[in-house]
């Protein structure tokens, strides 16, 4: 799939460019997947900023008409668009994935700091007094609790009726 470049168009106000191209395909015509990610390639922008308008296909060749809009940041997409559940979940999928990232690297360093804390803390164990047999028993043995009483549930009060007069 090769991709010309008509028109771009610069819209400061809106924060993006409407970029104007036609595609040359073999077979049949690319899905809007396979074109977002060739033109976000192409502007070198992420994937999640390019936003298709319209496709327009040439009876009988193998060309077709992109109007695009590439968005400065997602801000100023989720202002001027209303996302369709598709864009909404890619958003939220790089989120995510940032998240997770971030609570990895919080988990290995939390891995790493108590490694380091662990000898000190050893020493400390073996320097505790030495328990009797009796102490030893007494943990040893469970502690059985009385059974506590339950307290009694109250019978529902019959409903009183009016009196007629």
């Amino acid at each position: 799939m090769q991709m010309n470049i008509l028109k771009e168009k610069e819209t400061p106000l809106l924060s993006r460019k409407r970029i104007t191209l036609e595609i040359d395909y073999e077979g049949s015509t690319p899905s809007s997947e396979q074109i977002v990610s060739e033109l976000s390639k192409k502007a070198s922008v992420e994937e999640k900023l390019v936003e298709l308008r319209h496709i327009y296909n040439k009876f009988g060749k193998s060309k077709a008409k992109v109007i695009a809009h590439v968005y400065n940041d997602v801000n100023a997409m989720s202002k001027i668009i209303k996302l369709g559940k598709k864009a909404k979940e890619k958003i939220a999928k790089t989120e995510e994935d940032k998240k997770k990232a971030e609570e990895a690297k919080v988990e290995e360093s939390a891995k790493e700091e108590p490694k380091a804390e662990a000898p000190a803390e050893e020493p400390a164990k073996e320097e505790s007094k030495a328990e009797t047999p009796a102490e030893e028993q007494a943990k040893e043995e469970p502690k059985v609790e009385a059974p506590t009483e339950e307290p009694a549930k109250e019978e529902p009060k019959p409903k009183e009726e009016p009196k007629g007069e």
